[in-house]
């Protein structure tokens, strides 16, 4: 193998000698060019630094053959595309065992792959499990006998998956193993798409004759998940199993919605959720995850790395805070059609002595769980500036909102000095016509803490609050408008709430499973408060909030339209609109009692050519404006609806308004201030700061150090911000205390 760096050749004897030093602290990538020709190479490259600590490696190995996983140090290799001829290499050694052609092998055909153990020892075992059908196929390797002999072996486990489900001879035809791993010097596995159980893989080697039986141990973990597209794994790491649940919002998107990660606890059988890798890291792609613990923070620790299957995109999931931040994949490394993430490299100056053992990470976590931190702390603190007690009361009598929640929060001497308050009484209510608020916050739900965080888009400041009790659980943000999110739980409970007043107004139980689009007209303390939800194909309910007891349905009428999903239900004048997949606007009139009409308004002409087109739609003024732009940022583009014509016209400019879009929300509300104007708010934070689309310059910015003056350096996309996932539920609000 030819290795160069910095266009200078270095000997293959040399690489150990660069590499090491680095390799202590962060994991190798080698990128693939599975079309290379004999004199194209590969690129090896560090995660934490790959532009600038890479190099381009001619190894002859490599060429024409796809890394497909790494067991024991060893990489698995198949040839490209067919996967009928599989090797196994070291790149440690550079030992090459190559298999024998899969002459059972079918068109069509995908395998996932396992290692048991390192070639030399004698019970070593190499299983292909073929997807989507109850086959494996096996080789046994003990790679020190003196007469070895690579055979396959064929053998179907269909009767086995069924005795362990107990059912009959014809319904689970299709039910196969899958994210094969290593775990405790055993193989294991889980069976898809039935009742999912984890399959310890039982693999007794004999004289003449390979007996493999198959043993479920726990059924595998059933989160909660919104995400209609997901992505399973699963992965042994010495003392610990993983799996590892990623959720996409649609077929065709780069970035991630939803993480989930657990470990099983031996003790009892049973999955635990993990809420903190700390230093640890896992690297997840469709063909394999690897885990290195106790990296740190400085170089990737306690994040979930993905990228995405076109190559462009890594998305960095923080476990504790379950926000994604986006980074780029080098161009360099796009280029090369193999994932450049294709396996871990990893070595130290030892493994280069030791060969086989250079990659079996020790997972160590400790058994006691660090406590929650609570909302309150009653530790002992000196008093805030020295200023005595009945002074700081006099001060705080004097604020309201957002200075009283600072001064709460900022010792238990202000705490003791500014008793919780219901911001709904007369006496607050009054102290209140004179403040006023200049921006919509972001609000989210930390479900597990139960704390409600908001964050001022403007400053980015963040301000705190507990849960209610009634809405700790599973549930969703449907809607935001007036001071009040429309909040749907998982048992159906349908409640308003304002985290201001902490006013709560309980609706009665959703009326479709299936919807989570709804809207309502006005505030619920307004006596025209109408809640609306659209339910497929052709029902629309509808609630007074305050003179109805249960909910009114309405059949529509669609005509020669197409029936589709809408999205941002918006009650307009005496119209409901709601926006489609493609961009087009259904407007649904009133035409007689329990009886609606429906009218289409085309998509606009947008330029955006991504696959994954997202789109807002809001009420401004007297105008429906809808905002298309890519998952990305690359690009955005706004649109105004001609009611008269229904048609879309393209506009650049708000005037001295703003729009707040989210995925449950689009608010479009006056500035207050000249700098706010003329701007389109996302709820995703660069360098913790909030970040902006100016129509202006056509590029995103944020706000300085809390201040109304701009960041000098803007940027032209979404790259190297973070966003939050489904499972923390989030929405723009307009702060109301009353």
């Amino acid at each position: 193998m030819e290795l160069i760096k910095d266009e200078k050749q270095v000997s293959y004897d040399l690489i150990y000698d660069r590499i090491p030093p680095l390799s202590s602290k962060y994991p190798w990538f080698i990128a693939q060019n599975l079309d290379a020709k004999d004199d194209d190479d590969q690129i090896f490259y560090s995660i934490h630094s790959p532009l600038s600590t890479q190099y381009r490696c001619r190894i002859p190995e490599l060429i024409g053959r796809e890394i497909q996983a790494c067991y024991h140090g060893w990489l698995i290799l198949c040839r490209y595309p067919d996967q009928v001829m599989w090797s196994l290499w070291n790149p440690i050694t550079c030992r090459l065992i190559s298999l024998p052609p899969l002459k059972a092998h079918e068109e069509g055909d995908v395998y996932e792959c396992c290692l048991s153990s390192p070639p030399d020892d004698p019970s070593s075992i190499f299983l292909l499990a073929v997807m989507k059908k109850p086959i494996i196929f096996f080789c046994r390797l003990d790679c020190k006998r003196k007469k070895l002999r690579l055979r396959w072996t064929r053998m179907s486990y269909a009767k086995q998956l069924k005795s362990i489900h107990v059912t009959d001879d014809s319904s689970d035809d299709d039910e196969y193993l899958y994210c094969l791993t290593c775990w405790n010097d055993k193989v294991y596995g889980c069976t898809f798409p039935n009742d999912s159980f984890v399959i310890q893989i039982d693999i007794v080697v004999k004289v003449k004759e390979v007996v493999i039986s198959l043993v479920p141990i726990v059924r595998t973990p059933s989160p909660f998940t919104r995400c209609p597209q997901s992505y399973v794994y699963m992965l042994g790491c010495s003392t610990e199993l993983f799996f590892i649940h990623i959720g996409f919002e649609d077929v065709t998107a780069q970035t991630v919605s939803e993480v989930f990660l657990f470990t099983l606890d031996m003790t009892n059988m049973m999955w635990e959720e993990i809420e903190d890798l700390k230093g640890a890291i896992l690297f997840y792609n469709e063909d394999s995850v690897t885990y290195r613990p106790e990296l740190g923070s400085d170089f990737g620790g306690g994040y979930i790395h993905y990228p995405s299957e076109m190559g462009q995109v890594i998305n960095s999931y923080n476990v504790r805070s379950r926000t994604i931040l986006l980074s780029h994949v080098p161009f360099l490394f796009q280029t090369r059609k193999g994932s450049p993430w294709t396996v871990l490299f990893e070595c130290s100056p030892d493994d280069h002595q030791q060969g086989e053992d250079m990659n079996d990470a020790t997972a160590v976590r400790s058994s006691v769980r660090e406590p929650k931190i609570g909302f309150y702390s009653t530790t002992d603190e000196i008093q805030l500036l020295g200023i005595p007690f009945d002074l700081l009361e006099r001060i705080i009598k004097l604020c309201v909102g957002v200075d009283y929640m600072n001064f709460r929060a900022a010792s238990r001497c202000c705490r003791l000095a500014a008793p919780p308050i219901q911001w709904s009484q007369k006496a607050e209510v009054s102290r209140l016509r004179t403040y006023s608020l200049v921006s919509p916050w972001l609000t989210v739900f930390d479900k597990d803490q139960g704390i409600i965080t908001f964050t001022d888009s403007i400053s980015s400041d963040k301000y705190f609050i507990k849960t209610p009790t009634e809405l700790i659980g599973d549930f969703q943000i449907c809607c935001s408008r007036y001071g009040w999110l429309l909040m749907l739980k998982d048992d159906g409970l349908m409640v308003l709430y304002n985290p201001f007043t902490r006013d709560i107004r309980k609706l009665p139980e959703a009326p479709f499973d299936s919807v989570e689009d709804y809207c309502f007209s006005a505030p619920p303390t307004s006596p025209i408060c109408t809640v609306v939800g659209f339910d497929q194909p052709d029902v629309w309910a509808v609630y007074l909030v305050n003179s109805e007891e249960e909910w009114c349905y309405y059949k529509v009428d669609f005509g020669c339209y197409d029936q589709c999903p809408f999205h941002f239900l918006t009650l307009y004048g005496q119209n409901m609109y709601g926006l489609s997949d493609d961009g087009g606007i259904h407007v649904i009139r009133k035409s007689v009692e329990e009886y609606l009409v429906c009218f289409r308004a085309e998509p606009p002409r947008s330029t955006c050519k991504s696959t994954h087109v997202i789109r807002f739609l809001a009420t401004c003024d007297q105008h429906l404006i809808q905002v298309v732009m890519d998952e990305l940022g690359e690009s955005i583009e706004l649109f105004n609806l001609d009611v008269s014509k229904m048609e879309w016209m393209k506009i650049d400019n708000l005037g001295k308004h703003m729009i707040y879009v989210c995925g449950t929300t689009c608010l479009c509300v006056e500035a207050r201030k000249p700098e706010m104007e003329n701007k389109v708010y996302f709820p995703r934070l660069r360098s913790k700061k909030i970040v902006f689309y100016s129509l202006e310059t056509c590029r995103y910015d944020t706000f300085n150090n809390g201040e109304n003056n701009i960041e000098e350096e803007s940027f032209s996309d979404f790259f190297q911000t973070e966003y939050h996932t489904y499972r923390s539920p989030h929405a723009w609000i307009e702060p109301r205390w009353s």
